[in-house]
């Protein structure tokens, strides 16, 4: 499970999702990110960690058809 809390502030990982991207814990994960949408690749017709506004709120609000990531 990915947790965030209802202002879109990355709260953490279950441990299965930690194991399953390589990581001990959820300070394992966080030496190397703040945020699970930091594994986001840019590209092109996937949705990104964007700077102005949350990845969430894009994939729940912006109508698209295409709610893709790419990490």
């Amino acid at each position: 499970m990915v947790l965030y809390d209802k202002n879109g502030l990355f709260l953490g990982l279950g441990n299965q999702e930690l194991s399953l991207l390589g990581y001990e814990d959820m300070e394992d994960f966080c030496n190397y990110h703040n945020d699970f949408a930091d594994l986001f690749v840019n590209k092109p017709g996937f949705i990104v960690k964007f700077k102005n506004f949350s990845w969430i709120d894009y994939a729940l609000h912006s109508g698209t058809p295409s709610k893709r990531v790419l990490s």
